[in-house]
């Protein structure tokens, strides 16, 4: 099938080859120059059409695609923000210095003694 096409194919270039030779040694318009001549606009407004038509195509393949990028970014970033939201709190008691001891225990020496001061004077003024 693939074959006839590129024979036929073929055979057509020769063809405008050896017709547009002849055409330019004569300097008479054969045959094929009229239809041309006259077939030319149609062609033209037909490959016009079909030009807006895929470039309508593209552009819509285009935002499609486009649509589809972003709605992966927002939901990448989403994760990355369920991600972070929940290991923030740790970290910024971390970064701040307020630590959450499990089993009542103290940070260090000095907080135990502050905390130990803060009681006494919360006790004087009862």
């Amino acid at each position: 099938m693939y074959f006839f096409l590129i024979i036929f194919s073929a055979v057509g270039i020769v063809f405008l080859i050896v017709s547009k030779s002849i055409e330019i040694r004569t300097g008479k318009v054969s045959w094929f120059g009229n239809k041309s001549v006259s077939y030319d606009p149609i062609v033209r407004r037909k490959l016009g059409t079909t030009k807006v038509f895929v470039s309508r195509i593209n552009s819509i393949g285009t935002k499609n695609f486009l649509i589809a990028r972003v709605q992966n970014l927002f939901q990448v970033f989403g994760m990355t923000g369920l991600f972070v939201s929940r290991y923030y709190g740790k970290i910024k008691s971390r970064i701040k210095g307020r630590k959450v001891l499990k089993g009542g225990g103290v940070v260090s020496f000095f907080l135990k003694d502050v905390a130990e001061s803060k009681s006494e004077e919360d006790d004087r003024k009862l």
